[in-house]
């Protein structure tokens, strides 16, 4: 088999590398083209309610009930934030402890103060006290047991 002159017999198989080589230039141009970068801090949420606030535990007497009552207004919202919290124990918090608040629930975001803790402890301590001081008032009758009748082996 003779070559012609002036024709190459690879001169099909350069020209598809060109045309593939071309392609992949073209397609990595367009798909680098959608990708877009942000100034950092410049990301708005598209609702703000989605977002949660996350609570770090600073003082050891911290608890639920305690973090509810300052994030949501109400202490029984801490059954909630429990829920939304599953791996941590919620009567034995530590400092560094970090506490998912379902925005769901959220009425303040600033956080916690130590002045509040301590006035939630005292109030705690005052509704503690009062409940046992109700239960030593309730008198106990005696008389009424004694006409129960046993039953069971003997």
């Amino acid at each position: 088999m003779a070559l012609r002159q002036g024709r190459d017999p690879y001169t099909k198989q350069r020209r598809a590398g060109r045309f593939f080589c071309l392609c992949g230039f073209v397609l990595g141009f367009f798909m680098l083209s959608g990708c877009q970068t942000v100034p950092v801090g410049s990301w708005e949420p598209v609702q703000s309610r989605q977002m949660h606030q996350v609570h770090t535990v600073t003082w050891p007497q911290e608890n639920l009930e305690v973090i509810a009552q300052w994030y949501t207004g109400v202490a029984s919202n801490s059954r909630d934030i429990a829920n939304a919290n599953p791996t941590i124990l919620a009567g034995q918090l530590v400092p560094g402890d970090k506490i998912l608040i379902p925005s769901s629930l959220l009425k303040k975001r600033a956080a916690m103060t130590k002045t509040f803790l301590q006035e939630w402890l005292e109030a705690a301590q005052q509704r503690k006290g009062t409940a046992r001081a109700k239960q030593k008032e309730q008198p106990v009758v005696e008389g009424d047991n004694d006409d129960l009748e046993l039953f069971g082996p003997k």
